[in-house]
């Protein structure tokens, strides 16, 4: 009966070691599966409407669904990614020119930037 406790208790703490072990290998991703089960819940009645309409063949529905993600989701969201890193040169370009105005930047890096009093707008 020791034996058979024993096995119970080692096995459990296997279970535990591998389940923290697989946290550890998919914690990098932990986000995008999130995002993707998210997604899959959302679009998943629309999927069986799709199929339901082209009775029943769900892999052209799937396709269907693959191709209409890419072109509502995912382009747009490159095309944006795409904007800011040709937009983020030049706004670290004029950051730097900035900075280098007030002073060599030693009152922003400093805090006292905000404390002067701005020139009155008339």
């Amino acid at each position: 009966m020791k034996d058979n406790t024993f096995s119970k208790y080692f096995l459990i703490f296997l279970v535990i070691l591998a389940s923290v072990a697989c946290l550890f290998l998919f914690r990098p991703f932990l986000i995008e599966i999130v995002i993707a089960a998210v997604l899959t819940s959302v679009f998943y009645s629309i999927f069986l409407k799709i199929s339901k309409f082209l009775r029943g063949r769900r892999k052209i529905s799937a396709l269907i669904m693959c191709l209409s993600l890419l072109i509502v989701i995912i382009m747009p969201i490159s095309g944006i990614i795409v904007f800011f890193s040709k937009k983020a040169p030049i706004a670290y370009s004029e950051t730097v020119i900035f900075l280098n105005q007030i002073n060599g930047g030693r009152d922003f890096l400093n805090g006292e930037l905000f404390k002067k009093s701005l020139p009155p707008l008339i």
